[in-house]
């Protein structure tokens, strides 16, 4: 999982950065891999890109995203390698194209994909589900005067009981996951009591097997109902959908352009 962070300028206070962002992880696809997110933290990122004021945009992590040295792993501003599914308020669903250098990168900083046994084809029923991610409030930087010269976001894991979808959720015309919080702590035994950046992070089901727990990422946190204490994310294959439709328009011009080489040789 990375923590995804990226500070913007605003016409109100042009000479001072605004720091926002959301939780992310790896899936592989077909031997590509692919960074996901929210949707509506790429439709923030189109916006301020749109307004010409992005001014940075970073994997980081004190635990993963670094390449050991504290810098982060720079991620490009470029729209065009972004993907999105919904409006972020019903389906809420993002995917960034890495490319193999930014892959190589993350993995230095043990950042590695998520396998497609481990998202593809779920059980139909877990033992018991977590969420993983990083809490805005809890990521340690230095003034928003300028860039930060460090960031030391820290990992919450959140364990979520399913539930039916609420009556005060009137989201329709798709599944959606939802969990009330069983338990919200890190690793240190900190209480996290706003999830806010936990956006994009991956819901895990995981089951209990004879050959010990096996994990499945099925969902990316979207939201929560702070009051009530209950989750709620979009599951992951119309993501996929896309993803690999993707995949397969990215290689059709190098098709026919073989066909066309191949076709003016045989007139010659």
């Amino acid at each position: 999982m990375v923590t995804l962070v990226y500070h913007y300028s605003t016409p109100q206070v042009p000479n001072q950065l605004t720091r926002n962002g959301g939780s992310g992880f790896l899936i592989e696809v077909k031997g590509e891999c692919w960074l996901v997110t929210a949707a509506h933290i790429i439709h923030d990122l189109e916006k301020r890109v749109k307004q010409k004021c992005l001014e940075q945009f970073i994997a980081c992590d004190a635990w993963s995203g670094s390449d050991g040295t504290g810098r982060p792993v720079v991620l490009l501003r470029e729209p065009s390698r972004w993907l999105s599914v919904g409006d972020g308020e019903n389906l809420d669903l993002g995917a960034i194209e890495l490319g193999p250098l930014l892959t190589e990168n993350l993995k230095v900083g043990k950042v590695l994909a998520v396998p497609e046994t481990e998202w593809r084809h779920p059980p139909a029923t877990f033992d018991f589900h977590v969420l993983l991610g990083t809490p805005g409030d809890l990521i340690e930087a230095s003034p928003p005067t300028g860039l930060p010269k460090s960031l030391a976001p820290k990992r919450a894991l959140a364990s979520v009981k399913r539930i039916a979808q609420p009556a005060y959720d009137d989201v329709k015309g798709h599944e959606r996951f939802y969990g009330k919080f069983v338990r919200n702590k890190m690793p240190e035994g900190i209480e996290v009591k706003n999830i806010g950046g936990m956006s994009g992070g991956p819901i895990f089901g995981c089951k209990r097997t004879a050959k010990g727990l096996r994990t499945w990422v099925i969902a990316v946190q979207s939201g929560w109902y702070p009051d009530k204490k209950v989750i709620y994310a979009d599951f992951l294959p119309p993501l996929i959908t896309l993803i690999e439709k993707r995949m397969r328009e990215r290689k059709i011009p190098r098709i026919v352009k073989r066909r066309k080489k191949a076709s003016s040789l045989r007139h010659h």
